[in-house]
């Protein structure tokens, strides 16, 4: 006995037409997930760049605290932002706490120990030439050339900051959030 089978009857897998669909959703929803994808990783960016400006300065106050690679009459340790939109920084042990001092500071002046560098397009905003001491003595904390304000505002090189660290006069570093 011969069973004849119809075409329509034995096809599995799918059409043409169903291919194109599921493809055409998928890129559809492609086109929204991808720029908010972005703003994700660039929020994440300039989270981890604040968190590696507090540890540095940490970094900072803790040299001064233990006197590690001080030399005789060195009496803070410090950060200098160098730039308005700076991407990079410079640890520095100093004699005293001022804004001609902090001037003076660059990547040749002696007891400059290493610049640090903050990466995916993070800097300090708004901070030209911004230095933070860390007093040997205490830890306590001198802010000089950050127009009288207790922060460095942190923010991806193409928007405004909404994110900083902020340092009060007993060296208390804490994270802070500026926009809503």
């Amino acid at each position: 006995m011969l069973f004849l089978v119809h075409p329509t009857e034995n096809n599995s897998g799918f059409t043409l037409i169903e291919l194109l669909m599921v493809v055409s959703i998928i890129a559809v929803l492609s086109s929204f997930l991808i720029p908010g994808f972005s703003n994700y990783i660039d929020k994440q960016n300039v989270l981890q760049g604040q968190e590696i400006l507090k540890s540095d300065l940490r970094t900072a106050q803790n040299k001064a605290l233990t006197g590690v690679g001080s030399s005789i009459g060195t009496a803070f340790w410090g950060v200098k932002v160098i730039g308005n939109n700076a991407a990079d920084y410079l640890y520095f042990s100093s004699t005293a706490a001022s804004g001609p001092v902090c001037d003076g500071i660059d990547a040749s002046t002696a007891g400059v120990e290493k610049t640090q560098n903050l990466n995916g397009n993070v800097v300090v905003r708004d901070s030209n030439n911004a230095c933070v001491f860390f007093s040997i003595r205490n830890g306590d904390a001198t802010i000089v050339n950050n127009a009288g304000s207790d922060t460095l505002k942190v923010a991806h090189v193409d928007e405004a900051p909404c994110y900083g660290v902020q340092i009060n006069s007993a060296g208390m570093i804490k994270g802070v959030k500026l926009c809503e």
